[in-house]
C-alpha cells in the first residue's frame, strides 16, 4: 500500500521534489499517516481515502441515505445548528415541507454537536428535526426518511423580461456531469430555453457552489461565451503539472478547449450557446475551485461582472488515482491490473488518492495565485451568515440578484436587505464531506491516461 502511495505521489504530485529521500520503509504501515508525511506545507487539499466508490459518488453528485437539502452548519447564539441554503427537487426533505432559511436546532431530540452534526448530511435511518422557521420562531418536528438519488446542480432557472432586457437566471450548485452526463444535458436544456426566449442578458449564481469537474465548467463557458471561440475550439485553460509530466503530455494535452471534440456522444454547446460578450456572476466566500477557475478564464474573452465577495481561492488541480482500476475511465491507475495479483488487488481495491497535480491558468498564462482569491467587480455583502436576510432562490429583492439587475439595466438598486433579528452564524461553519472535496481544487476528469512511458519508468514492486 505505501508502494501506492509513493509511486503514484511521485509520478503526479505538483511538488514530486518535496519527495526526494522519502521512500516507504517497513515501518510505514499507518498508511494516512505515511501520506500526510509527503505533502507540501503549501499543500492543504491533497487526501486519501479507504472509500473509493464514495468518494466517485460524491464527485458524481450521488447522495447516499441523504434528505435533500443543503445545509450551512454553524453556530449561532453559541449553540451549532443548521440553516437549509437550498432544498433539491422531487426530494424527502421537498416532500416534507423543508425549505431555504429553515433552521434545524436539533437531531431525534438531541442538540446538534460536533460529533453528531454530519447527520444533517445523510442518515442510515429515518431522522426526526427541530425545525424553525429563518427568524427562529415558529418550532416543528419534522421526520425525514433518506433516500439515495442523484442531486441535479442545475436547481432554479428563470427567465425575466425587465427595462427592454431579457435576463436569464441560472442557481448552479456544483460542477458535475452526473450519471450518463445528465447535468450535461440539464445545463444544455436550460440554455437552449434561454436562446430559444432570446435572452440578452445572464446571471450564473455560484454563490454557494463549491467547484467540481473542469470539464462541465468548460462545457458550461461554451454555452456562453462568443459563439466564434466555441466553433473555433479556442483554449479555455491550461493546466501546469510537474516538470516530467509536462514534458511527456507536452501543452496541447494540457489544453482545455471550449467545445466537443467530433466524436463527442454530448449535444453540441454551440445550439445553445448565447453568444454574450458580458455575463453577470454572482460568487461568494463559498464559491470555489471550478466555480473560479469559470470566472477567472472567462475573463479572457468576455467581461465577467463578479458580484458578492472574495472567493475562496482554489486556483490548483487535483486526479483521482488508483493502484489498477480507471473506473470507466473517470480514474487514472498506476499499474496495470494484470500485473498484481488478486491478493495484491484486493489489498488496494478500495483505496485512491486525491492529490493536488497541477495549477491552472487561462488562455494567457495568467493564474491568480499571487493574488489568493478573486476579488469582485462589484462588491456585496451576501449576507451568507445571517439566515433571516434569506430570500426564495432567484428572488429579484435578493441583494445580489438586484445588484446584477441594475448593473444590466442601469438603474439603480431599489432592494435592501437587512440583517432583521441582529442573528449571526459565527462564521466557521462545518461542512458537508462533498462539499470539503469539492473545494479542494478542480478535478481534472478529463485527464489522459497514465501514458507506456510512465509504466515503464516503475518496475513493480513485491508484494507487501
Amino acid at each position: 500500500m505505501s508502494h501506492f502511495i509513493f509511486t503514484g505521489m511521485t509520478t503526479y504530485y505538483l511538488w514530486d521534489d518535496h519527495l526526494v529521500g522519502k521512500e516507504p520503509t517497513e515501518a510505514d504501515t499507518d498508511f494516512e499517516k505515511y501520506f500526510e508525511s509527503l505533502l507540501h506545507p503549501d499543500d492543504h487539499w491533497s487526501w486519501l481515502t479507504d472509500n473509493v466508490d464514495r468518494l466517485l459518488g460524491l464527485f458524481a453528485g450521488e447522495e447516499t441515505n441523504a434528505f435533500g437539502f443543503n445545509p450551512l452548519v454553524d453556530r449561532l447564539d453559541g449553540r451549532i445548528v443548521g440553516a437549509v441554503r437550498y432544498v433539491y427537487s422531487d426530494t424527502p426533505a421537498e416532500e416534507e415541507g423543508i425549505k431555504r432559511g429553515d433552521i434545524i436546532a436539533a437531531i431525534n431530540g438531541n442538540p446538534i454537536t460536533a460529533s453528531n452534526f454530519h447527520l444533517l448530511f445523510g442518515a442510515a435511518a429515518r431522522t426526526t428535526f427541530t425545525v424553525y422557521d429563518q427568524h427562529f420562531e415558529n418550532p416543528r418536528q419534522v421526520g425525514i426518511t433518506p433516500q439515495s438519488f442523484f442531486a441535479n446542480p442545475v436547481l432554479y432557472t428563470n427567465i425575466h423580461e425587465i427595462d427592454g432586457r431579457v435576463i436569464g437566471y441560472i442557481f448552479y450548485t456544483g460542477f458535475r456531469s452526473g450519471r450518463n452526463n445528465q447535468f450535461i444535458h440539464s445545463l444544455f436544456d436550460a440554455f437552449s430555453e434561454f436562446r430559444q426566449k432570446n435572452v440578452t442578458d445572464l446571471i450564473v449564481d455560484l454563490r454557494y457552489n463549491p467547484g467540481g469537474e473542469l470539464s462541465t465548467a468548460a462545457y458550461l463557458a461554451s454555452l456562453i461565451v462568443p459563439i466564434e471561440n466555441v466553433t473555433n475550439r479556442a483554449v479555455l485553460t491550461t493546466v501546469h503539472y510537474n516538470q516530467m509530466l509536462n514534458d511527456i503530455f507536452g501543452v496541447e494535452s494540457r489544453n482545455t478547449r471550449l467545445g466537443l471534440p467530433a466524436n463527442s456522444q454530448l449535444p453540441n454547446p454551440q445550439n445553445a450557446n448565447l453568444n454574450l460578450n458580458t455575463v453577470h456572476i454572482i460568487a461568494t466566500e463559498s464559491s470555489a475551485s471550478a466555480s473560479e477557475l469559470l470566472i477567472f478564464c472567462l475573463r479572457s474573452f468576455m467581461t465577467v461582472q463578479h458580484i458578492g465577495e472574495e472567493t475562496v481561492g482554489k486556483y490548483t488541480a487535483s486526479v483521482t488515482l488508483h493502484a489498477f482500476d480507471d473506473f470507466d475511465e473517470r480514474v487514472v491507475p498506476i499499474w496495470q491490473a494484470a500485473s498484481l495479483t488478486m491478493a495484491q488487488r484486493n489489498h488496494l481495491r478500495n483505496w485512491a488518492m486525491q492529490p493536488i497535480v497541477a495549477k491552472y491558468t487561462d488562455k494567457h498564462g495568467d493564474t491568480f495565485a499571487t493574488e489568493g482569491t478573486l476579488i469582485p467587480t462589484h462588491p456585496v455583502a451576501s449576507q451568507g451568515f445571517a439566515p433571516d436576510t434569506w430570500l426564495p432562490i432567484g428572488d429579484l429583492d435578493d441583494c445580489m440578484i438586484a445588484e446584477a439587475i441594475s448593473i444590466i439595466t442601469g438603474q439603480p438598486r431599489t432592494s435592501a436587505v437587512r440583517n432583521v433579528s441582529g442573528r449571526r452564524f459565527a462564521g466557521s461553519p462545518l461542512l458537508s464531506p462533498q462539499e470539503t472535496l469539492l473545494r479542494r481544487g478542480v478535478l481534472l476528469d478529463n485527464m489522459e491516461i497514465v501514458p507506456e512511458a510512465l509504466q515503464k519508468m516503475f518496475p513493480f514492486w513485491e508484494e507487501e
